[in-house]
Formats: C-alpha cells, structure tokens, sequence
C-alpha cells in the first residue's frame, strides 16, 4: 500500500528550558500522523519506523547518513503516533555517521527521513521507501551545538532552550576526556592575551650604581592580559650559550643588591633583598643565579597589565662604591 504524510513536529522547549536545574537529554520529541494515498489514516496497530537524519533534502548520490534508528514498537492510532527520537528501544542503523543524537546537528542543514519498517505483525516490509518529502529541522533541534548562554541575563528562553545541551556537557566533562594534545597551544611573546606566557626579550649586561631608589631593567618588561587570577613571574636564562646571573659589587665589605618585581609602573608587588658579608677588600661580588628568584601577584585585577623587574645596588657606607649587575636574563610571567 502505498503511503504519503502529513506530518507534525513537536520539540519539548519547556523541558530544554529548565535545563540548568537538571541533566539535559539528548532526545527530540516526534509527534506526527500516517495516511495512505486516498488520506485515510493508517490501520491501528503496532509498526516498525524507520527515522533517518540526513544532510540534504532530496536523496542525493553517494550522500552520507548522519544518523538512524529503528523503533520497532510505535503505537499508531487513528495514523497519529509519537516517538522519542533518540531514546530506548531505538536500533541503531548501519553506516550513520553518528550515534548519539547530540552530535547530528553540527550543521543547520538536516533533514528527518520516514520508513514504515515492519507491519502489524513484526515482519519487515520488503523494499520499504522512504516517505516524501523528507521534513526540514528548524530552530530547536540544533540546541544539541549552539553556543553557551554566556550572557544568560539578557537571553530569551529560546536561546537558552538551543543552548542547553552544550552548557550542560561543559559543566559535566567526562574524567579524562580533556588530554594535553587537546589544548590550544599556550601563546608566547612579550605581550600577549589571556592564558598566554609573557617573555621578555633577554637583558645582555646592565648595571647601576644607584643606591638611592630602583632603576628599571630596559629588557626586563612584558605585558599580559588577565582573569583576575594569581599572576607568576621568574627569571630565567636568556641565551643557552651564556652564562646568567644577577650580582652585586663593592669596594667594601657587603657587596649586594635589591630587586623589585612591579605591576603597571606603580604598584610595587614584591622586593628582595640578597647580600654578603665579605669583610674588607676592593671588588668584592655577590652572585645569585637568576632561578632563584620567584614572584607571586595574588591582587592582580583583571585587565590588561604591564610587569617589569627594577634593581638598585646596596650600599655599604653612602661613599664606597657599589654597584648592582644583571647579565642575560628574561623575564617569564603567566596567570596561574
């Protein structure tokens, strides 16, 4: 007997609606009624259907099948049925590209196909078609890949309904379904975004006999935007076929520096202090290697920051000489 549709397409909104209080599941609501060719309804019964999800609305050559299922159980009465798509007792079809209902809809062009699979009495229906047309999916469906409500004040709830299945896979991520080779690589540069890794160009030699107040280091400075979180900042080596190092001379006995780790030019975050007792003598120096030293911004407001490292050499007696060195470093920072 040969079949043709009329056919009702019903989405539960309210259900996607209140997604945020529980778990969002990944099914369609399908509501439609079956006639023969002169309009009667079909015969009460049970029936196999066949849904079909394809990507153009015309059968078109060598077209894949985005997903299928068979339900071999649908009630219809008076041609009216209703089916949950996506749900048990569902049999997957072979060659869908996927099987979970939540990842058919990544492209606004989807198509619901129809086969009356199995008559009244469980049997298959041998070279069943496809009823046509097949039935174009519209807004509410693709809620399985629209983006979060990030702005959700301001969303109307059917943005929130066609958001809801993706916010709800990221606030429950599967245990070690997020791998390394899964990030998006860390940006490096001396100025840079948001969970990047801000570098400094390297600082050859460069000292100061200032003992009175910090003098920047002309390479020792980056800019980083970021969230509000921690920032860290260390030294490191500049060029691997150098030496580093951070020192102090004098003429007298306590050859030593100070170093300053400070945010947007005027907000001091950390200094240190380093320094030895050498007794008497002339030229005295006092190493450290850069990795010794680490900073820590917990009180960094989000925004866009510039960070920079200040020296000032350690007196010994006001008249002596001293004098403070830095010799091929960097300067690192990233948000924690």
């Amino acid at each position: 007997m040969k079949r043709s549709s009329v056919l009702f397409i019903t989405f539960l909104l309210p259900l996607a609606v209140d997604v945020f209080a529980q778990s969002v599941p990944s099914l369609i609501n399908y509501q439609g009624k079956l006639t023969d060719a002169s309009g009667n309804p079909l015969a009460n019964g049970v029936y196999g259907v066949a849904f079909r999800i394809w990507p153009n609305r015309v059968q078109t050559a060598g077209e894949q099948l985005i997903w299928g299922q068979e339900y071999t159980n649908v009630a219809i009465a008076s041609g009216t049925f209703n089916v949950i798509l996506g749900g048990s007792p569902g049999i997957a079809l072979p060659g869908a590209a996927v099987n979970d209902l939540s990842f058919a809809f990544t492209n606004p062009s989807r198509f619901l196909g129809l086969t009356v699979s199995r008559g009244t009495n469980g049997s298959a229906i041998p070279n069943a078609l496809e009823i046509l047309p097949r039935q174009q999916f519209l807004t509410t469906p693709f809620a399985f890949t629209a983006g979060f409500a990030s702005n959700s004040a301001e969303a109307t709830h059917t943005e929130l309904a066609s958001r809801a299945l993706v916010a709800d896979f990221a606030t429950n991520v599967p245990d070690s379904s997020i791998t390394l080779p899964k990030l998006a690589t860390r940006p490096i540069g001396a100025s840079v975004e948001a969970g990047g890794l801000a570098l400094s160009d390297i600082q050859v030699t460069f000292g100061t006999e200032v003992y009175d107040h910090f003098v920047a280091v002309p390479n020792l400075r980056v800019s980083i935007r970021t969230t509000g979180r921690p920032v860290v900042a260390f030294l490191t080596a500049g060029d691997g076929n150098n030496s580093s190092s951070i020192y102090g001379r004098a003429n007298c006995g306590n050859p030593g520096f100070l170093i300053l780790f400070r945010r947007d030019d005027s907000v001091d975050v950390a200094r240190e202090r380093s320094y030895e007792r050498l007794g008497s003598g002339t030229d005295l120096r006092h190493f450290l290697p850069v990795s010794a030293f680490r900073f820590l911004d917990v009180q960094a407001p989000a925004g866009l920051h510039t960070y920079s490292i200040h020296l000032m050499a350690l007196t010994c007696d006001g008249l002596s000489y001293t004098a403070a060195f830095v010799d091929n470093v960097r300067l690192a920072v990233y948000e924690f």
